[in-house]
């Protein structure tokens, strides 16, 4: 009850750390000093308070999972932490649940943007029929940010009818609540809005659109992660179609390898799928990123270098005895050699399919010149086993 908002925020988020959190996200972050149920019971007035950031951290305590809300630094902005959330725990939603009208009293009338899209977020992974019954309302607001987050708990309720508003809200006059239509669809990898999904990759990008709020977006279980604009269509469908299996967007995915933001994960991915019939554009993209052109990525944790330097080595790796001899392969093993290294784990690599393969002089080459540069590594160790593992026995003349 301080007069500072900062320090209300403080103790708020204190308190949600020392009580037991449910949902499968946050359990290990907590400890058990206090009951969650006493917790909840202290924070709930706070819904109400005049500072608006107070109210928003005091509805994030009741979060189950799903998807929570951050404000960034901006008055009128805030970003989405979007996540994939399987359904709360019933002792969760049977805790929570009654005190589920006070969220949705906040959704449905609250004057504060921000205090309703954070109550139907923390309305997310309970399934519950009052949040579903509530949806077509938010759906239907006038206020962008509280459809697009109706929008995102649409997954959580599938059938026909959850395709039917998809498709409606992927027309909405609104950019931020057709970016948050393709997201809903690529988290729950609805394969019939498909077509819906294209449509929105087609959407061009315009540069205020980019320049506007931001969603950081975590897409499971890939692993992907991407700072976003809320506002960008063009990238919340490209990232959606990310979730798919391969075989279902393999089309779109050859139909854009041009993309700019998309173009090379679209490869990386048909490449890891059918290494033979993309190694040609997999070494020439390599080849690009070493002549000096800019890398483009898609965020954290996805380096598409990276996988294209695996798909060429596991494709060599299974080449027979004979496709290394005259040279052969000589354009792809120069790729790999100048390629980046993330440390002793390439150049061991590739000195052992050097000596698996036969090519004793490029293997005695490639050791004498990569062993000083990777001393700190201990390479002369991991290159004396590799050598203990492949004796000097058919071996191709000359290499």
């Amino acid at each position: 009850n301080d007069t500072n908002p900062s320090n209300r925020i403080y103790a708020i988020g204190l308190l949600d750390k020392l009580s037991p959190a449910c949902g499968p996200y946050y359990d290990w972050l907590h400890t058990k000093d206090f009951k969650r149920r006493e917790v909840l019971r202290v924070v709930l007035p706070k819904f109400t308070d005049l500072a608006e950031d107070v109210a928003v951290a005091a509805i994030g305590c009741f979060q189950l999972g799903g998807m929570t809300m951050e404000r960034i630094q901006h008055p009128t902005k805030w970003r989405l932490v979007l996540r994939d959330c399987p359904q709360a725990p019933n002792d969760c939603i049977i805790q929570m649940m009654p005190l589920a009208s006070n969220m949705i009293a906040v959704a449905n009338s609250s004057t504060s943007t921000a205090r309703r899209v954070a109550a139907i977020a923390a309305l997310s992974g309970t399934r519950s029929i009052t949040v579903s019954n509530a949806l077509p309302n938010w759906l239907a607001d006038n206020d962008e940010f509280v459809r697009a987050m109706a929008v995102q708990l649409l997954p959580e309720y599938p059938g026909e009818n959850c395709k039917r508003l998809l498709r409606e809200r992927a027309a909405d006059t609104s950019a931020v609540v057709r970016a948050a239509a393709a997201d809903a669809i690529g988290r729950g990898r609805i394969d019939e809005l498909l077509p819906t999904l294209v449509s929105l990759f087609s959407e061009s990008v315009r540069q205020n659109d980019r320049d506007y709020s931001f969603a950081y977006k975590v897409l499971q279980p890939s692993g992907k992660y991407a700072s976003l604009n809320s506002r960008d269509v063009h990238a919340s469908a490209g990232y959606a179609l990310l979730n798919f299996n391969v075989q279902r967007v393999e089309q779109m995915h050859k139909a854009n390898l041009s993309d700019p933001d998309f173009g090379p994960e679209f490869l990386c991915i048909l490449a890891e799928q059918n290494p033979r019939e993309w190694l040609e554009e997999s070494v020439k993209y390599i080849e690009r990123r070493v002549a000096g052109e800019k890398q483009i990525t898609l965020g954290w944790g996805t380096d598409v270098h990276y996988r294209l330097w695996n798909v060429i080595y596991d494709y060599l790796q299974g080449l027979p005895f004979d496709a290394f001899a005259k040279g052969k392969a000589e354009r792809y093993l120069n790729i790999l050699e100048k390629s980046d290294k993330t440390g002793s784990r390439e150049p061991q690599m590739l000195y052992e399919l050097y000596k698996m393969k036969g090519l004793n002089r490029r293997a005695a080459k490639y050791r004498e010149e990569y062993e000083p540069q990777f001393a700190k590594y201990g390479m002369a160790d991991f290159f004396d086993k590799v050598d203990a593992k492949y004796p000097k026995n058919g071996t191709i003349p000359s290499q």
